[in-house]
């Protein structure tokens, strides 16, 4: 079974042709973004993209995914500043009108859980809990086999946007002190170059700071230390919240952040062991498998639901 997939992220769109059954990618490509440009720019885009991919002709339904806030299978909330016109387009109607097939339309990081959960690092587990470490901070939890969406489409998929402080930046979602407004990478740069000594750190030097940045220099540099240790305890505080919050049986991990997976697995697994009430039955904490095919794997998945040529 071929299914069209489409990753719309912030920063890049990942289109590919996947085979559910095979479990594999038939053909990708991956293109920029420009997420500041409408959602029928960056649909037709991706359109032209798909059409150009081995096996297009043989596709039976569509998996779509956004940095956004999904209802009701049909528009995206935009309030967040990516693809704008999102929340006035019903998209899968417009995709049905393009090319004639079924479509699903799913959060980013539900769809990445989904991948790893059907497909990855959590194979075989019907409770599990998903954290992305990227450009902000993606979440998504799987309870007794059901991917949780909630009245809004919101339930699971907000970590970031916990408050981790009762002070703090206001944060694009409206709440204040949320995670990603303290150790996401898109301010990361900003707070480095705020922070006493960063005019002896070697971060100075670095045009555009970024996670690799801060832990390749981390145990040479004070300013890259403090900024890691910073981080390291913030993603280990939503780890233990999460547990406490959805009781699973396994923890993943995913994100660019995660080249850094043998300082960060090893720091979230302590503060679990110390911090989080699991009644004797300790959360497997896992880097997820998928790397940036998670998504969409986990749209394959959904899609093939929506497939006339489903059996399910």
């Amino acid at each position: 079974m071929a299914l069209l997939v489409g990753d719309l992220g912030g920063t890049r769109i990942k289109a590919g042709i996947i085979d559910t059954r095979a479990a594999t990618v038939l053909d990708q490509a991956v293109f920029d973004a420009h997420a500041d440009q409408t959602i029928q720019t960056a649909l037709e885009r991706l359109l032209e993209t798909w059409a150009g991919l081995r096996g297009f002709d043989t596709a039976t339904a569509i998996g779509l995914c956004l940095p956004s806030i999904v209802h009701q299978n049909r528009v995206a909330d935009d309030r967040f500043g990516k693809f704008p016109g999102s929340s006035k387009l019903d998209i899968p109607a417009w995709l049905r009108d393009r090319c004639g097939l079924p479509s699903v339309l799913e959060n980013y990081a539900r769809a990445a859980a989904i991948g790893e959960w059907k497909f990855g690092a959590a194979r075989g587990v019907d409770d599990v809990v998903m954290m992305t470490l990227g450009t902000g901070i993606g979440t998504s939890a799987i309870i007794n086999g059901m991917p949780l969406r909630g009245v809004n489409g919101q339930a699971g998929i907000l970590g970031g946007h916990i408050a981790v402080g009762a002070e703090g930046a206001a944060c694009v979602c409206g709440n204040i002190g949320c995670a990603e407004t303290i150790v996401g990478s898109r301010v990361l740069h900003g707070q480095a170059r705020q922070l006493p000594g960063f005019g002896e750190s070697a971060l100075r030097d670095v045009e555009a700071i970024d996670y690799a940045a801060v832990f390749r220099h981390a145990d040479s540099d004070e300013l890259a230390r403090v900024l890691r240790d910073r981080a390291l305890d913030i993603w280990a505080t939503l780890a233990v919240t999460f547990v406490h919050c959805y009781d699973p049986t396994c923890l993943v991990i995913g994100g660019g952040i995660m080249r850094s997976a043998d300082v960060i697995l090893p720091h979230v697994r302590s503060r679990l062991a110390r911090n989080a009430s699991t009644r004797g039955n300790p959360v497997k904490v896992a880097a997820a498998e998928l790397g940036d095919a998670a998504a969409l794997f986990g749209l394959a998945h959904l899609a093939s639901q929506h497939s006339p040529d489903s059996t399910s």
